[in-house]
Order: C-alpha cells, then structure tokens, then sequence
C-alpha cells in the first residue's frame, strides 16, 4: 500500500524529462553534442530540422559543415576549436546561416552551449542548444536596409539640392547609387529625339571600362524597348544565361561587360525619356528592396534634372530680359518679395549716375524719390506686397544732375506657377516730366473743379429726347419735389416763373442742328411739396449717334445756395483766422522783448565770467611767480641755518628751523594744488580719444616710490577709451590713488582697485547729475580697504581746503579732491564717494560714453 502512494524514483525521473521535453518543443529549442573522439554530432528532432534533415539524428561533423552557408563556415570552425580549447571560457555562442540538405531552405540558427574538461585539461564533452532565429534576423535586417535606405536618399537629396549642371547632377547621383548597391556601372541615359537611339553621359563606373556615348535601344533586345516604353523596369539576373537574349544579344552585352541589369525607364506624357541603369560584371540576384530604390532614385535624378534645366532656363531668359531691358528708353526693375533690388537696367544708371549695387526698395525711396514723394511710394509697394496685387504711382526721381523728374512707375506680381506665391516684382518708369508739365495746366483746372463737385452735393438728369422724358437723381428729385422719371414739361413747371422761359430756351437751342450741344443755366426752383426755394446750377451735353442726330441730354445739377453758404462759412473763418493771428502776433511781439532781456543779461553775465577768468589767470601768474620765490629763498636759507649753525642753534633751534621749512613746504604744495585747481578753470584743452588705461598706469608711475614703500597691492581692471584732455585725467585718477594710499590702516598694506562698467543714463543713481547729457555713461571706481570716513561729510570731500582729518597725522592741503572734482565737470561728469569707518572708501566717477 505505501509503494503504492509513493511514485518510484524512476518514475519521477521519467516525468522531468518529459516536462523538459515539452518546455524544449514549446520553445523552439533543440538538443545537441559533439562527441569528439567519433567526431559525431547528436542531436534531437529539432536540430535536425534546423539543417533541413528529414531524417538522421545523428551524422558527421563534416557532413553537417556541409549545410553552412559558405560565407560562414571558417567563422563556425573557428569558434568551434577555440570553444574546445582549455585556454578559453568554454563558452560557444554563434548565430549562421543553413541551408537545407533537403528542403534548400535558407535558415538563420543560433547555436550555444560549453565545453567542459577534466582536471588534466582534455575536452570530456561538447554540447548545448540550439534555436532558429530567422524570424528576428530577417526582421533586424530589414530594419537595417530600411534605415540604409533613409540614409541614402537623405544624402541623395542633400548632393541634388546644391549641383545646377544636369551632367554633373546625373554623375553624382549614380556615384551614390552605385555606392549604396556595390554596383560596377551605373549612369543616367537620355533618349535623344529620334526615340531610337539612348545617350549615355559621364557616370559611375568600378572594375568596368566606361561606356559614353550613343547606342540603339534595339541592339539590347526589342523586349528591352517594349517593356521601358510601357514603363517596366527590366531586370536581367543573369545576361548570360537568359533564354530571353538572342546570341547576337548577349554579344553587344558582353562587349559592355554586362553580366547583370537592371533598367528602370523615366516615362513622361506617354514618352520614354530617359533610363537609370544599374550593371554588375558578374550575375547578380537584385532584390525587391534594390529595385525600388533604383525607381525611386531615378524618379529623384529626374526631378533634379528637370529642376536644373528649368532654373538654367530661368537664368537665360533672364539674361534676355535684362539684356534687353538695357534697350529700352526707361527705366526697368526686378525685385524679390521681399523688396530687396535685383536689377536695374542701363538707362536708369545713366540717368541716375549711379551703377547698380545691392539695394533695396526701401532705400531707393530715401536716396533717389524725391522726399515728398519717398513715404508714399515705400507705403505703395509695402501695401501690393501684403495683397499680392500690382501698383502705379507718380513719383519724382533725382537725376544725376540733381533735378528732379516726373516717372510714372508700376509694378506687377509674377507668381510661381506651380505653387502660387510670389516669385519676384517687375516695373518700369517712364520719365513724364515734360508730358507732366503740358499738362498741369489742365490737370490744376481739373483739381480745381473736383474740389468744386466734392465740396458741393451734386445732382444728375438724364433726358431720353425720343421719349421726351426726365429721369432725375434722387437728390435733383427732392429739390424738385416731384419724382424721378417725369416728362420735360412737369419738371420745367417747377423752376419759379421769372427763369422758366429762359430755361427751356437753353434747352432748345441746344439740341438744334449745328450747335455745339452744350448749354448751362442758373435758376431758382420751387420744391413741389415744401415750397422750399433752391438756387440751381445745370449744365447739360447733347449726346448724339453715329450719325450726328441727338438722342439724349446728360446734366449736372449743383445746389448754388449751398455752395453760397459754404464759402460764406469759410470767409467767416478767414476772419477768425486773421484776428488770432494778429493775437498771435502780439504774442510773439512780447516774447522776442523778453527775449532781448534775457540776451542782455546773459551778454553781462558772459562779461563778469570773463572778467573772473582774467583774474584767476593773474593769480595763477602770481602764485607762480611772486608767492613762489620768496617760499623757496625760505626754504634755501633754512637749509643753509640747518647745515653752518646747527651747533651754535642748539637742539631747539634746529627745531624752529625744521618747522619753519615744513610749513613753506606745506605752503608751496599748496600754492601749487591752487595754481592746478586754477588752470582746471581757465584753460581747456582739446579733447581727444584717450586710453584711460594708459592714463592709470601714468599716475601709478608717478607713485611707484610711496607705492612700494607702502608695500600696497593695486589691481586694475579693463579700463574704456573716451575723449578727454590726458593731463588733467592723469591729475585725477593720481589724486584718488594718492588718497587711497595715504589714508590707510596699519599695519593692513594697502589693497586698491580700479574697475569700470557701462551705464544707460536711466540707470544712474538719483542723486548724479553729470554736467553733460548723454545715452550712456562709463561708471570708473576706484576702492581702498582704508580707514573709511562718515558720508554725511560726503558734501565738504570736494570743497577746496576741506580736510577731514588733522595736517599733523594725514599730509594734504585740502584741494586735491577738489581738483578731482573740477576736472571729472570739464569732462561733463559727475563724481561721488561711498565709505564707512574702518571700512575703507569707493570714489565713483561718471564720465559720458
């Protein structure tokens, strides 16, 4: 009973391999071993198939070498030996072709599996599986020859675009083409006009002589023709061996070196046009993939070439046109949509003067139209470029001599014929300045009565003489009161009694044999209905036939009263006119007094500034001259009590001789602070474009010595170039650099920078008010790590003599910021200053850009 409920071990093992069995069978896997001591091969059903055997589980490791495809059988004997080699993995993985012992079919296999070895190294066995993997070669090669393809018409069409020579163009494209397909010839023929006879031009060609020139579709096989005509492409796998040649045939297509064609036909409106050829030395099986693209190629080769030609025909005619619009006797233009000219014929250069240049519409409106006229015509051609419609205008233009000249100008759309939009705007302008002229007589006549008709409402009649009958505008019909079609009679009753007869009189006298058939009247008409009363103007013109007979009146009608009335509005308003002039004339009158005043008190304000010139000049002569040499007689003495009478002076009187020559010191420092402070002022030199870096680098010369001395590190950033005097910038940025290295913190070593950036004018801080106006400003700062100072002295800093620290611990007279200041003014900037104690400073100086 308990072997009965309990499988034996047997049994169990039976039911795995059945359970691996059916799992190998659902997956498409298959078993198999080499047996290297027989060299046998052992597999099951499934492998077996792989190599299309019907039967055989077992054979020869050269038999199944057999079925490998050629191509892959050193590749597989190779892998094979290295997998059973003790020096490798083991490992065998390797993905071939087969082809069927029985069946011929072309499989795709993956076979894998390991070798395993004893300890000593010898192979004890060689096995593993093996599946068919057509399906997904297959599938990946197609995506491959797909992406190929792309790729290739993507560079066909890039090499097509850009070449304007159809032979070249034909070249290139069978270049690529026989690339792409490993071909040895490949060419573009055109059948020539006789429909016979096929031109082969330059083309591709590798391992295989070129074959340029003519030939007759006949000599190919009357087949070939027949078949191209219709539009088929006519694959020949094997020229050799096809049944369909005759021997003469395949002669004329050896001679070529064809052991393989293809020929696709390019069939237009009916006609065969050309062929894109395809050949290979050897027989060769084109697949249905290579076949389309071939089509597909000549399709695009086609296109190009139709597109060259056409563009090349393009250009010729439009030599013809230009060569003959140099012809004419006005003047002719080409340009884009856009505006931009293309071309100006001769005669417009030699009225102009000027020779043709890339230009636009735009510009010539500036340079050449009369200003007047300029806008308008630019306002013209921008309005027919947004309708797509052509334009005329009457326009000045300027002659070489500098007159201006009437033209009539007019452009017209050419569009695309294919595709609709705009390709370019041709026109032409004829000179009508004397044309013009004889008529301005006239013209000013016409615009005299248009202003006539369109400041007064105007009415029309019409009288139909065989009828007898009336037939009045609505206007002409309310001021007459009665309807529009009347007879002559009714709508004669309604003029008042004293201009009747008068009327009528016009009217008859008028449509007589002999007259001139025009004729006008002044009347008053009585409104039928109201009662109302208007004077009327008519004017009337007999219309007559072919043969001279009147058949018909046609008149105007102008309401006087109206008219009347108007002009005694605008006499009215010439009035008013007049009276705010003179008002304004007044105006005027007290404006150019106070004026006078102002001229009179700016002419002694000028008189007292330059009376204060002088004498600041005088000064500077005297602090130069006068205060100077007795300063340094002072200075000389003291040196000589100090070096002959030091002993006899004592120790103390040393001192009082050293005071005394540190104060005449001190007084000639600032005697000569002033004298620069007062040149600043009185002289002013050209300005001119300088380098401010050079300037900064200047006034760090001069302070090389107190530089090292302080052992202070200055960095100085890119510095613009303005225009300025270069003395007194070199006096400013001196001065600012001396200040940082004076008023420092020790034992901290000074630490000095000099940076720069550019300002818009809307960016300034509020509180800058430069001397001088401009868009933008360089903003130039200079900053020391000092020992700082409080800003609410920032207003005395740049007074003269204004000194925020004792003479005894910082050196100075008080005027070298001043100076900073008066010269940062002449330059028509402005100069402020940032600081904390302790903190060390920022002097900002503005400067116009």
């Amino acid at each position: 009973m308990e072997s009965h409920h309990h499988p034996s071990e047997s049994t169990r093992k039976l039911t795995q391999r059945l359970d691996v069995d059916f799992v190998l069978q659902a997956t498409g896997i298959g078993i198999w071993e080499l047996d290297m001591t027989t060299r046998q091969i052992v597999w099951d059903d499934q492998c077996r198939q792989l190599f299309g055997l019907t039967k055989a589980n077992q054979v020869s490791y050269e038999q199944a070498a057999q079925h490998i495809h050629p191509q892959d059988v050193e590749r597989i004997r190779q892998a094979a030996q290295w997998a059973m080699n003790p020096c490798s993995t083991g490992y065998y993985d390797e993905t071939y072709r087969t082809i069927g012992a029985d069946d011929g079919q072309l499989r795709w296999v993956r076979f894998y599996g390991r070798s395993y070895f004893t300890d000593t190294g010898d192979l004890l066995r060689f096995a593993g599986v093996a599946q068919e993997v057509t399906a997904q070669r297959l599938a990946q090669q197609s995506l491959q020859a797909a992406q190929a393809r792309q790729t290739y018409l993507l560079t066909l069409s890039d090499h097509l675009r850009t070449l304007k020579d159809p032979v070249q163009l034909q070249y290139e494209a069978a270049c690529l083409l026989g690339a792409q397909l490993g071909a040895n010839r490949v060419g573009y023929a055109e059948t020539q006009p006789d429909r016979e006879l096929v031109a082969v031009t330059r083309h591709y060609t590798q391992g295989v002589a070129s074959i340029e020139g003519v030939y007759r579709y006949a000599d190919y096989g009357l087949d070939l023709l027949q078949r191209m005509q219709a539009g088929q492409a006519v694959v020949r796998p094997d020229i050799a061996n096809d049944p369909a040649l005759t021997d003469t045939q395949k002669e004329a297509h050896a001679i070529l070196q064809l052991g393989a064609t293809i020929n696709v036909p390019l069939v237009k409106e009916g006609q065969l046009v050309a062929i894109l050829f395809v050949h290979y030395s050897q027989a060769h099986t084109f697949s249905s993939e290579e076949v389309t693209l071939v089509e597909e190629t000549a399709e695009r080769i086609w296109a190009a070439v139709e597109r060259a030609r056409a563009e090349d025909a393009l250009r010729e005619s439009e030599q013809r046109f230009r060569r003959l619009a140099d012809t004419l006797p006005q003047a002719i233009w080409v340009n884009d949509p856009q505006g931009n000219v293309e071309f100006l014929n001769q005669w417009w250069t030699d009225y102009s003067g000027i020779a043709f240049s890339p230009t636009t519409a735009w510009q010539i409106a500036s340079d050449i139209i009369h200003p007047d006229d300029g806008p308008l015509v630019a306002a013209a051609f921008r309005q027919a470029i947004e309708r797509g419609t052509g334009f005329s205008i009457e326009q000045r233009n300027r002659s070489a001599s500098g007159e201006y000249r009437w033209f009539f100008n007019t452009g017209v759309p050419y569009r695309d014929t294919d595709t609709g939009p705009i390709t370019k705007w041709v026109g032409c302008g004829v000179d009508i300045h004397d044309l013009k002229r004889a008529g301005q007589a006239l013209q000013e006549s016409q615009q005299r009565l248009q202003s006539i008709i369109d400041l007064a409402q105007l009415g029309a009649y019409t009288i139909d003489l065989a009828t007898d009958t009336i037939t009045k505008s609505p206007r002409v019909a309310e001021w007459y009161g009665l309807p529009q079609v009347t007879d002559v009679a009714t709508s004669l009753s309604a003029v008042a009694e004293a201009d009747r007869a008068r009327v009528g009189q016009a009217y008859v006298d008028a449509i007589q044999p002999g007259s001139s058939g025009a004729y006008q009247a002044e009347y008053i008409v009585i409104n039928q209905q109201t009662g109302h009363q208007r004077t009327l103007r008519m004017i009337g013109q007999v219309i007559t036939d072919e043969d001279g007979h009147p058949v018909r009146v046609e008149g105007s009608v102008l309401d006087v009263t109206i008219q009347r009335a108007v002009q005694q509005s605008l006499e009215q308003q010439v009035r008013q006119r007049t009276e705010e002039l003179a008002l304004a004339n007044d105006e005027l009158a007290i404006n150019n007094r106070e004026y006078e005043a102002i001229n009179k008190e700016l002419g002694e304000t000028n008189f007292l500034l330059k009376h204060s010139n002088e004498n600041l000049q005088q000064f500077a002569y005297v602090a130069s001259h006068d205060l100077q040499e007795p300063l340094r007689k002072i200075q000389q003495f003291g040196d000589l009590l100090h070096s002959r009478f030091s002993d006899a002076v004592g120790s103390e009187g040393a001192t009082y001789i050293n005071r005394m020559q540190l104060a005449a010191s001190r007084m000639s420092t600032l005697i000569s602070d002033l004298l620069t402070y007062s040149r600043l002022t009185t002289r002013r030199q050209p300005a001119e474009m300088i380098d401010l870096a050079e300037v900064v680098s200047e006034a760090l010369s001069n302070l090389e010595l107190v530089v090292v001395g302080n052992n202070a590190r200055i960095d100085v950033g890119p510095l613009p170039r303005l225009q300025g005097e270069y003395m007194p910038m070199v006096q400013l940025f001196q001065n600012l650099l001396s200040n940082a290295l004076k008023f420092q913190r020790p034992p901290v070593a000074p630490l000095i920078s000099v940076t720069a950036r550019t300002l818009s004018a809307d960016a300034l801080p509020p509180a800058i008010k430069p001397a001088q106006l401009a868009t933008h400003y360089h903003c130039i700062t200079v900053t020391d790590n000092g020992i700082g100072f409080k800003e609410q002295y920032l207003d005395r800093i740049f007074q003269v003599f204004q000194r925020l620290h004792g003479k005894d611990n910082y050196a100075g007279t008080g005027v070298g910021l001043a100076i900073c200041e008066k010269v940062v003014i002449n330059h028509g900037g402005a100069i402020t200053a940032t600081s904390q104690p302790g903190n060390g400073a920022s002097f900002i100086v503005y400067l116009p850009a």
